[in-house]
């Protein structure tokens, strides 16, 4: 349950940072002084103050550390919330860190949060890395030379282009470097597309977001995407505006980091 509230967290994050000073957190670190029912009190006492569609929470049980995400325009009922917990819990029974989605702030937040991650939580720490991360990063797997050249040379605009031509390859600089977004050949010399998304789905990433690629228009090519839970399929040659739209579809990519 930790491990997931805490994976659900990383990715929130990862999302919704573009919006960066129209959000506000604030993070909640009880000590061992406060009651165990201390986090359950404050999520009814956030219940009370926000409309369900008003905030986003996340409780990191048994750490006693909570984060809770809103709006800027409610930092009042935040700052209402903060007052709370500290006048119940004094002296030092709590910490309260607050901040918005901008870089700066959102950096510190993750690093608190990077706390609760352990060395061997290989899929806490591919989130991880994808939210410390300022910048974009792209892999593009193809056995064909042209294929990775032409890719890399319309995606360098837009972060880092991975290019790999196998698919050892390919989850060793997934796993080192989380990207944004992925690009899959369907058709490689010694592996197909679709399982190489679900292998990197089950082993490193479960918010993988991969677009495979192909010439082949056959109708069971078109569902072994489906089958993969592939984000999307295009059909080569592809164009630089192809290849735009589907990188502002990736959720964790901000294009306005590197346009």
């Amino acid at each position: 349950m930790f491990k997931r509230q805490l994976s659900e967290t990383l990715q929130y994050l990862a999302v919704n940072r573009k919006q960066g000073k129209d959000m506000i957190y604030m993070h909640i670190r009880l000590s061992p002084e406060a009651p165990e029912s201390a986090i359950d009190a404050i999520q009814s006492v956030a219940k009370t103050r926000f409309s369900a569609e008003n905030y986003t929470a996340f409780v990191y049980t048994p750490h006693r550390e909570m984060l809770i995400v809103a709006p800027v325009r409610m930092r009042p009922v935040l700052a209402d919330i903060d007052k709370e917990v500290t006048e119940t819990w004094p002296a030092g029974a709590s910490r309260i860190m607050m901040g918005d989605l901008s870089e700066q702030s959102l950096a510190l937040l993750t690093k608190v949060l990077g706390q609760l991650i352990g060395p061997g939580d290989r899929m806490l720490q591919m989130a991880y890395k994808r939210l410390m991360r300022n910048t974009n990063t792209i892999i593009v797997l193809d056995d064909d030379p042209i294929i990775l050249r032409t890719a890399e040379k319309i995606l360098k605009i837009f972060g880092t282009v991975i290019a790999v031509d196998t698919a050892e390859k390919f989850f060793e600089a997934y796993e080192d470097q989380a990207p944004n977004i992925a690009f899959v050949d369907i058709h490689l010399r010694d592996y197909k597309g679709p399982p190489i998304v679900k292998i990197a789905r089950e082993k490193f990433d479960p918010n993988i977001h991969a677009v495979l690629i192909s010439s082949d228009t056959a109708k069971e090519t078109v569902l072994s995407v489906k089958e993969s839970g592939a984000a999307g399929f295009i059909v080569k040659p592809f164009s630089r505006d192809t290849l735009f739209q589907h990188l502002l579809n990736a959720p964790t990519f901000v294009a306005a980091r590197t346009l």
